[in-house]
């Protein structure tokens, strides 16, 4: 999939309506441009939306691009008004390539938006934002305050054998064969990439669970050992 915007997403209609049997696995998303707050790349009940999520599984997908562009809002239980309050549960997300990984709750409610009383409130993503469900998770840049965990953008604690990026402006490079989507802040992309990883990619040897028999482009993936992150084995 080669895209300026929201490539894969998913909310609800209203206040109160509970998303249930959420799927998205091995998927590819080129990210090569998008508007100036950069264009997500896949949202699941994200900034300004609505519903509870009930079961999700996310798993080896790779979303390209470069900070904001491209990025992953997951599981947000945010806003400033009080009767959107939401709660995610039971969720699976296990070896992803993220252009950038955000979740907001309690401490971006209360640091961000200033509702200090509000903000306990807020902890309908606890489990995911302490890496319930979560392994070989990897992204390309930090979250978009800055931070990697810990910040009003990101989680506390990714999961097992995470591996998350620390700058917007320094990537961290899952070293694709040939990335062709967006680079950096002002690097459009012209896709047609090969998103494949070379040998020596750290987004490799990050999944102990083996879910799938074989990756995106039909090669087996590994019954023993440590998998790779993202859509490629």
């Amino acid at each position: 999939m080669n895209a300026y915007g929201p490539a894969l997403a998913i909310s609800a209609g209203a206040i109160g309506d509970v998303m249930t049997g959420i799927v998205f696995v091995q998927n590819l998303a080129e990210i090569i441009g998008g508007h100036a707050n950069g264009a997500p790349g896949l949202r699941i009940s994200s900034d300004n939306q609505f519903g509870d999520t009930v079961h999700t599984i996310v798993t080896h997908n790779t979303i390209t691009g470069c900070a904001g562009t491209g990025r992953s809002n997951l599981f947000y239980d945010e806003g400033a008004t009080t009767n959107n309050r939401r709660k995610h549960r039971l969720m699976r997300c296990v070896g992803n390539i993220h252009a950038q990984l955000n979740t907001k709750a309690d401490i971006y409610v209360g640091g961000g938006l200033g509702m200090t009383d509000e903000a306990p409130n807020r902890t309908g993503q606890l489990a995911y934002s302490h890496g319930v469900g979560s392994e070989g998770e990897f992204s390309i840049s930090c979250s978009a305050d800055s931070s990697s965990t810990g910040g009003g953008f990101s989680p506390l604690y990714p999961g097992r054998r995470a591996s998350l990026g620390t700058s917007l402006s320094v990537n961290n490079d899952p070293l694709f064969v040939n990335n062709k989507s967006m680079t950096a802040a002002t690097t459009y992309g012209v896709g047609g990439g090969d998103y494949r990883l070379q040998s020596g990619s750290p987004a490799r040897g990050r999944v102990a669970t083996h879910g799938l028999a074989f990756d995106l482009g039909g090669a087996a993936r590994p019954t023993t050992g440590l998998d790779a992150a993202g859509a490629y084995a």
